[in-house]
C-alpha cells in the first residue's frame, strides 16, 4: 500500500491539474495512474487492469506551488482494493504566498508610487482644512460603504470629525468595525491633448487611514459641532449670530470622530497636457 501511495504521491506532484483533496479508488495493484483531473467535476477512469474514480473539488493545484501531498488510508473494501485521501497545503500556501506578495507592495498603505506628485504633512494638512466635501468607507461584514459628507479636522488632536443622524449605515457600520478610510479632493482644468491617453485633469487629493468611533462626551461633540459651524460658516458667532446648540439636538446628532493613523497627499496640477509633435491631425 506505502508504495502505491509513494507512486501517486509523486505522480500527483507532476501535474498540472492536480486538485486536492482528491479520493482515489484503486481496484488493483498492478497499475496506477497519474492523478490528472482536468474536470470540476468527479469522473470515471475504467480500464483493463484498474479502475478508479477521481473526487477534485478543489481548482488549485499541489503542482503550482510544488509542495508534495499527503496520502492516507480511507477505507480498504475488497481484497486487493483500497481508497486514498490525498491532501495537501495548495490552497493555504497559495493565500499566503498572495498575502505575503500584498504585504511587500502595498505596505505602508499610505505610500505612494509616483513619488512626483506626494505632498508633504503640511499641505496635506492644510489641504483638510479647506477643503469641502469628503467621502468616508466604512465596513458592514465585507461590504464597503462610501458616504459622502462634511468634516472638520481638529489639528492639535489630529482627527477629522464628522455629524449625522443617531440612526442609519454609518451609524450601524461604526458600531460593528471602526476600520475605516477618507478621500478628499479638488479638481481643476480639464487638459486636452492630442494623444489618446495623455488627456488629464488637474487635481489635488488627501487620502487618510485609521480608526472611527462615535463621540460620548458632550463637551468634545460641542467642540466638533461648532468647530464644524465656524469652518463652513466663519466669522458667526454662537449667541450673536445664531441660536446655540441645545441639549435636544446634540442627543439627535451622532458625532464621529475619526482617530487618525497615516494619510498621503497628492497633486498633479501641470499648465498643459502633454503633446505629440510628430501627429498632424487630418
Amino acid at each position: 500500500m506505502r508504495s502505491i501511495a509513494r507512486r501517486i504521491i509523486t505522480r500527483t506532484r507532476r501535474s498540472p491539474w492536480m486538485r486536492c483533496p482528491t479520493v482515489i479508488l484503486l481496484r488493483s495493484r498492478r497499475r496506477t495512474l497519474p492523478i490528472s483531473a482536468p474536470f470540476p467535476k468527479p469522473w470515471d477512469w475504467t480500464g483493463r487492469r484498474a479502475s478508479w474514480i477521481a473526487i477534485p473539488p478543489c481548482l488549485k493545484g499541489c503542482a503550482s506551488v510544488g509542495v508534495m501531498p499527503s496520502a492516507t488510508l480511507v477505507s480498504r473494501t475488497l481484497p486487493g482494493s483500497l481508497s486514498l485521501q490525498l491532501t495537501c497545503r495548495c490552497a493555504r500556501l497559495i493565500q499566503d504566498r498572495s498575502m505575503s506578495k500584498a504585504k511587500t507592495t502595498s505596505e505602508p498603505i499610505n505610500v505612494l508610487r509616483r513619488k512626483e506628485y506626494a505632498c508633504d504633512d503640511q499641505w496635506i494638512s492644510q489641504f483638510l482644512q479647506r477643503a469641502q466635501v469628503g467621502h468616508l468607507a466604512t465596513l458592514w461584514g465585507n461590504q464597503p460603504f462610501i458616504t459622502p459628507l462634511l468634516f472638520w479636522y481638529d489639528a492639535d488632536r489630529h482627527h477629522l470629525y464628522f455629524h449625522g443622524p443617531v440612526a442609519g449605515r454609518l451609524h450601524t457600520n461604526v458600531q460593528q468595525n471602526g476600520r475605516a478610510c477618507f478621500e478628499t479632493s479638488q479638481s481643476g482644468a480639464l487638459l486636452p491633448s492630442n494623444i489618446a491617453l495623455e488627456f488629464t485633469i488637474q487635481y489635488e487629493s488627501v487620502v487618510v487611514f485609521g480608526v472611527l468611533h462615535l463621540v460620548e462626551d458632550e463637551a468634545e461633540k460641542h467642540r466638533a459641532l461648532y468647530g464644524l459651524i465656524e469652518k463652513y460658516f466663519p466669522g458667526l458667532s454662537p449667541g450673536q449670530d445664531y441660536r446655540p446648540i441645545t441639549e435636544a439636538e446634540l442627543k439627535r446628532t451622532a458625532v464621529y470622530a475619526f482617530s487618525i493613523e497615516s494619510w498621503s497627499g497628492k497633486r498633479n496640477w501641470p499648465e498643459s497636457a502633454k503633446q505629440s509633435a510628430d501627429w498632424i491631425p487630418p
